[in-house]
């Protein structure tokens, strides 16, 4: 979650904010992987993987 709230904040996003839309991100990559491959042996290196899928969702609501 830590790199999703970076890259917000390089990208110019006031911090409160980057803070909820990390926090956001980080929790929907978990359910999408969880749906996928259930709710155990999820590794931290999968979450990246899920998030330009997620901002992209985020940009056409």
């Amino acid at each position: 979650m830590a790199g999703i709230l970076a890259g917000l904040l390089a990208r110019g996003v006031e911090a409160s904010l980057a803070t909820a839309w990390a926090v956001y991100m980080h929790g929907q990559a978990g359910r999408k992987l969880a749906l996928r491959h259930g709710k155990f042996g999820l590794l931290a290196r999968e979450i990246p993987g899920e998030i330009p899928a997620i901002m992209e969702g985020l940009t056409q609501r």
